[in-house]
């Protein structure tokens, strides 16, 4: 399969899965389903994600990778909302242990529009549905380890504990993934025709990605 451009990672442009899947316009969460990506973040992974929160609370997360202890095998990679002083952010945690993390008050305030987030180990940027930039966040720290579980969509998955946590409502319309400017993941919405199914196809891999808690997706619509 043709590699995309790296701007496409932000303009949503795909390929069409096999003629077995549907595809949709997105798929929706109602907080008991998630999709591991498989993918282990690097320093040079950047992810891109069109998602759209169907409530905008603190600690609600587009996708995460990390823990909670200080330990030298810490890393953190994430995009969620954060209320500081009572005032919620779109944020973004880079972290490659105690000490290291990036932090803004001045991002975007949430809502329950459709957004893109970007995300790498220099740039946090935050686009509203129309495409227009609306803060690009230059980080203030780095890592420089690659994460030692994947990336989930949907949750935050704690290595300190093993298991899923801050399990989020929200509509998810595509995610790519890329290192070094080379697509690994592109994320699209669909379902299986043969059982109604709904889940990711990666159009990279050719790989249909489950659920991987209870109940199951929703959908909206054909394309």
């Amino acid at each position: 399969m043709p590699q995309h451009e790296l701007k496409n990672a932000y303009i949503g442009e795909y390929n069409t899965p096999p003629s077995t899947y549907q595809k949709v316009e997105y798929i929706e969460s109602s907080g008991t389903q998630f999709i591991d990506t498989g993918y282990l973040i690097t320093p040079t992974t950047e992810v891109s994600i069109d998602y759209q929160y169907t409530s905008a609370n603190d600690q609600d997360f587009a996708f995460w990778v990390g823990s909670d202890t200080n330990t030298s095998s810490w890393m953190t990679f994430c995009v969620y909302i954060w209320l500081t002083n009572r005032v919620p952010y779109f944020k973004a945690w880079l972290s490659d242990g105690a000490g290291s993390s990036t932090w803004s008050n001045s991002w975007p305030s949430p809502d329950t529009n459709r957004h893109r987030f970007v995300l790498n180990n220099w740039h946090f940027l935050t686009y509203n549905s129309s495409g227009t930039l609306q803060k690009d966040v230059t980080t203030v720290a780095t890592f420089t380890r690659t994460a030692t579980h994947s990336f989930w969509l949907f949750c935050w998955w704690r290595l300190d504990t093993s298991a899923w946590a801050n399990k989020t409502s929200a509509k998810l319309y595509w995610c790519k993934v890329t290192d070094n400017g080379v697509l690994q993941r592109d994320f699209i919405p669909c379902y299986r025709k043969s059982d109604s199914v709904i889940w990711l196809y990666d159009l990279v891999n050719d790989q249909f990605y489950t659920n991987s808690w209870t109940w199951t997706f929703t959908k909206w619509p054909d394309l």
